[in-house]
């Protein structure tokens, strides 16, 4: 007895592979690299710093990163005996967890001083009912130094 198989079956199996395709193209197409590496802000506002440290860590680039703060800070970190801004660069690279930073607001702008405040998304494993999603929330002061804004404080990378 040979098997037939009726018009309405035959539209229903075409409609499944049809969304099996256009399955498998979104994904490869959403799980896809960026454009590119995120561009340095070059504009004058107490935000660049911060931005700019922080595109110069994703990319590894840990000299940009460290230009991007006041020598005092670094002087900090150096007497400290510990670079935050080279290990930030390391654990960036080998982080597997979803961070994003978002830039909040600017507060107490002068003309020399500011405060940024930044929030850190995490997004960590898990499924569905169980992701551990939290937010840090920091205030990074800005100064002027050598006629542009830098990061006078040590709480960017912690």
């Amino acid at each position: 007895m040979r098997l037939r198989i009726d018009t309405f079956t035959w539209i229903i199996i075409a409609l499944v592979l049809l969304l099996v395709v256009a399955a498998v193209v979104t994904v490869n197409l959403a799980s896809g690299q960026p454009d590119g590496p995120a561009a340095y802000l070059t504009d004058d506002s107490p935000s660049t710093p911060v931005y700019n440290a922080l595109v110069a860590v994703q990319q590894g680039d840990v000299a940009r990163a460290r230009s991007e703060f006041t020598q005092e800070a670094l002087d900090q970190y150096e007497k400290g005996g510990y670079d935050p801004i080279a290990n930030a660069a390391s654990n960036y690279a080998n982080n597997y967890a979803s961070t994003r930073t978002r830039i909040v607001e600017i507060t107490g702008e002068t003309a020399d001083e500011a405060s940024v405040t930044i929030a850190e998304d995490n997004f960590g494993g898990g499924d569905l009912f169980e992701r551990s999603t939290y937010t840090n929330q920091r205030v990074i002061r800005v100064v002027r130094e050598d006629g542009r804004w830098k990061i006078a404080n040590n709480n960017l990378f912690y």
